[in-house]
């Protein structure tokens, strides 16, 4: 299947109605608020959600920021999901060698040439004290020296070795061989293997982490913790903080907050006449608006650089069919999480401004230019500064779509008609 490259800035706003509910609480279980009060939600309670949506709507998505969990139920780590997705890591091609291993037939290469001296040095002030490990430092340094001949595995000459060996090569090409207990020499390689460069083929790994949705979207920060492997992905779709943005007549954000009582129905081993008492806490009624924007740049010199930094995958780029499934993710994820904390909190409704191709054009931050006020049972959200915001632009605005449910839900400003096209978030059907 062809992929087709979504090149085109987009700028936007996703509205979360909130009732009797608490969507992103913090460690003490209450609703996140802001100094002055005004309650909010991190942006990682939305992508969280949108992931989410992804694993469990759409199947042929693959994802790497998802929880997963090993045998025993614990959370696997970084490296673990990594090899459970593309196996282990790529060997990065190398050219000449600084270490070699002998098996009394045939030469293999073991570190890659001219390792840092502080690489080098660090890698032996890790180790514990008593490590067996710690006494071939001496000789591991030879291998930073200038001392030190470097070449590829079919230059080597294996005059003088017998048995299965470590060695390196002088100036003179001659293989001087490293003394030791082979054990020990085999555990020291293959640990100074993740820390000296050369040892991981990096392109393939980003090559490999862009075929996922969510880096491909959101971008990653990917650091093994061992040494390995250090890739920050800057994502094209950046998402603010949800502000709640429901107003009173004043113009005041309304942000009741109420406790209750709920009652256990088990009891503990000190009070066994009772069950235990605990609480909830919800808002009453919130309207959180989650600015976000997206800029297909952030990522195209990360895919430009796959395979060794020639040539272009055209799989691992921001798609239009990545793009669809965003809209989707943003219309329908949070209606679709119903935990048992979440449920009352849905989409209520989502604006999607696209420039034109190569447009440099900015627009403020949504969060500032929406307010959401109650008449009734209708929401009128009211989005006249963006629609002035977007008109002073209108020559590089490709199109606005705007997503509601219009039986009980009035938008104010962004009016049908031209570029701007109304589409109820329920079924996806254009509103004429």
């Amino acid at each position: 299947m062809s992929t087709t490259e979504f090149k085109n800035r987009v700028f936007g706003c996703v509205i979360l109605k909130s009732i009797n509910s608490n969507f992103n609480a913090d460690f003490t279980h209450h609703p996140r608020t802001l100094p002055d009060g005004v309650v909010y939600s991190t942006d990682k309670a939305l992508k969280y959600a949108v992931k989410d949506y992804f694993r469990k709507h759409l199947n042929d998505s693959r994802l790497f920021y998802v929880k997963r969990f090993d045998d025993k139920m614990n959370p696997k780590t970084l490296n673990e999901t990594y090899k459970e997705i593309f196996g282990n890591y790529p060997k990065a091609p190398i050219e000449k060698y600084s270490l070699f291993f002998f098996d009394g037939e045939t030469v293999t290469g073991v570190l890659p040439e001219r390792p840092k001296k502080k690489q080098v040095t660090d890698f032996f002030k890790s180790l514990e004290e008593d490590s067996p490990l710690k006494k071939y430092s001496a000789s591991i340094a030879k291998l930073t020296s200038k001392d030190v001949a470097y070449a590829n595995e079919l230059e080597v000459k294996t005059e003088g070795l017998e048995g299965e060996c470590y060695f390196h090569l002088n100036k003179e090409k001659q293989a001087i061989k490293i003394e030791g207990e082979l054990e020990e020499l085999k555990e020291l390689s293959e640990k100074l293997d993740l820390v000296l460069t050369g040892g991981v083929n990096k392109f393939e790994v980003l090559g490999n982490l862009l075929t996922c949705g969510d880096i491909r979207l959101f971008g990653a920060t990917y650091a093994d913790g061992i040494g390995k492997v250090n890739i920050s992905i800057h994502g094209p779709v950046q998402i603010n903080h949800g502000v709640n943005r429901y107003i009173d007549e004043q113009g005041n954000v309304m942000n009741e907050i109420y406790t209750e009582d709920i009652l256990s129905p088990f009891t503990t081993d000190k009070d066994k006449q009772m069950s235990t008492i605990g609480n909830q806490t919800n808002l009453k009624e919130g309207h959180y608006v989650f600015h976000f924007s997206i800029n297909p740049k952030n990522t195209e010199e990360f895919y430009k650089k796959v395979n060794n930094g020639k040539g272009e995958d055209a799989r691992l780029c921001l798609s239009t069919e990545d793009i669809q499934n965003l809209k989707e993710g943003l219309n329908n994820s949070v209606t679709a999480l119903d935990s048992s904390r979440k449920i009352g909190t849905e989409n209520e409704a989502t604006v999607f401004v696209e420039l034109t191709e190569g447009s440099k054009k900015m627009l403020p931050s949504f969060t500032e230019m929406v307010s959401i006020k109650r008449s009734g049972e209708r929401v009128k959200i009211d989005c006249t500064l963006a629609d002035q915001n977007i008109r002073k632009i209108d020559g590089e605005v490709a199109s606005v779509e705007v997503f509601y449910n219009p039986t009980n839900t009035t938008i104010i400003g962004l009016d049908k008609g031209g570029k701007v096209k109304h589409f109820n978030i329920l079924n996806n059907e254009e509103i004429k």
